[in-house]
Parts: structure tokens; C-alpha cells; sequence
């Protein structure tokens, strides 16, 4: 589960509200300088956010045809 430290749609707040009611634990990834948008279409979201995606994809089994 993805956030960052300037999303006005998921404020910490948010975010330890909804990992308290979840069943599970997710894995966390935090980017200071992120808000919610960022994750999709920051120039920099390659290398700070879809290299750990993929890693944890593999990780878990999950393969790509591409």
C-alpha cells in the first residue's frame, strides 16, 4: 500500500485507520514528497515506486507475458 507525505486524499490519519481495520498487513511504501496523483504519473514513480511494485508482484508469484 502506496502513500505519500503530501496526499490530501490519504493523510496519515486515513492511512492508520484503514490499516487498523484491515484483516491483513499489507506492505507499506511511504514517499515524503508524494501525493496521491504521484504514484501514477510523477516522471520519477519508475524508479520510486514500480521497481519495489514489480518486486513485490515477483515475490509473490506473480508473473507478466510481456
Amino acid at each position: 500500500m502506496g502513500y505519500g507525505g503530501k496526499d490530501a486524499l490519504a493523510d496519515p490519519t486515513d492511512v492508520q485507520h484503514t490499516l487498523d481495520e484491515l484483516k491483513s498487513k499489507p506492505e507499506l511504501l511511504y514517499i515524503d514528497n508524494y501525493g496521491h496523483i504521484d504514484f501514477i504519473l510523477s516522471v520519477k514513480a519508475k524508479d520510486d515506486v514500480y521497481g519495489d511494485l514489480i518486486r513485490f508482484l515477483k515475490s509473490r508469484g506473480c508473473s507478466s507475458s510481456y
